[in-house]
């Protein structure tokens, strides 16, 4: 916690200037818990944003980069992202209420969620999905109003109905996918201890289309996001607005999950800006082009 606060401190005279926020919005940072992730994030991506940014001429800037980060100082003290997921979501949605959210990988439900914000503060509801089974009790416990939710792996592969469940909490990955980012060390010794778990799988095709608009699809499950984005039918579905995709820095799984939503209509936000985005990649829907 104190080296969090350390760093904005540093930089808050210079983020005050660029950004225009007043002295009395850092004093919540002092009051919350060092357990709240969204804290974490704000204070790495504020002090990020000073170091990369700073000596940015005005003609230089992006001003999509720049109306992010001042929407980002308002919206902070709310956010349980790891990475600000929840806040470039109602950034791009323009802080709409009561939208609809499909997360898969939804842990306890608090913990570095990307929809409790949403939920919270705007009342939107939707489907959270989470494999282990000792995360999804606490799911329950946590997220029981509104939201519909299902312990189900989404399976990379559409013919299977079970997988195989390397069990470590958040860090929980499919057999076959457990050993391809730098929690394979983690994923190893839980195998040491025990088996992996066989759970029911479900087709992501069969969640899509129980939707019939979807404003966000946040989508981290720890080493097969890409194999799951590839099962879906795209041209008979409907296509979430926004998504999130961890890809846990593995560049050939980042590039393939850009060619592919690229391919599908969307486009790649912030994608220079790794220090903003970090293990994930964040894309928006663009309109149809016209005939």
């Amino acid at each position: 916690m104190r080296s969090y606060l350390r760093k904005l401190k540093l930089a808050w005279g210079l983020l005050r200037a660029k950004l225009g926020m007043t002295v009395f919005k850092y004093r919540p940072f002092m009051n919350l818990q060092a357990s709240h992730i969204g804290l974490a994030g704000a204070s790495d991506v504020f002090a990020m944003y000073i170091a990369e940014c700073s000596d940015q001429k005005p003609d230089d800037e992006d001003p999509e980069l720049l109306d992010f980060m001042k929407f980002y100082t308002s919206q902070y003290r709310d956010s349980y992202s790891q990475r600000a997921q929840d806040i470039f979501v109602l950034f791009k949605s323009d802080k709409k209420q009561s939208g609809s959210y499909l997360e898969i990988g939804g842990s306890d439900g608090i913990t570095g969620s990307n929809t409790l914000m949403l939920h919270n503060h705007f009342h939107w509801n939707g489907v959270l999905v989470e494999p282990d089974r000792e995360q999804f009790r606490y799911l329950q416990l946590n997220r029981s109003s509104g939201d519909k939710l299902l312990n189900v792996a989404i399976t990379p592969n559409r013919n299977q109905r079970q997988v195989a469940l390397v069990t470590v909490g958040q860090l929980s990955s499919i057999v076959g996918y457990h050993d391809k980012d730098f929690h394979t060390d983690a994923r190893a010794q839980s195998l040491n201890r025990r088996r992996p778990t066989v759970i029911s799988a479900m087709d992501i095709n069969d969640i899509l289309s129980s939707f019939n608009e979807l404003d966000y699809f946040s989508l981290d499950v720890e080493g097969c996001e890409y194999e799951i984005l590839s099962q879906i039918v795209w041209d008979n579905t409907v296509k979430p607005r926004l998504i999130t995709v961890e890809h846990n820095c593995v560049q050939q799984t980042k590039e393939n999950i850009a060619s592919l939503l690229e391919k599908h209509g969307y486009r790649q936000v912030f994608s220079q800006y790794e220090w903003l985005t970090q293990g994930d990649s964040w894309f928006e829907l663009l309109p149809p082009k016209a005939a």
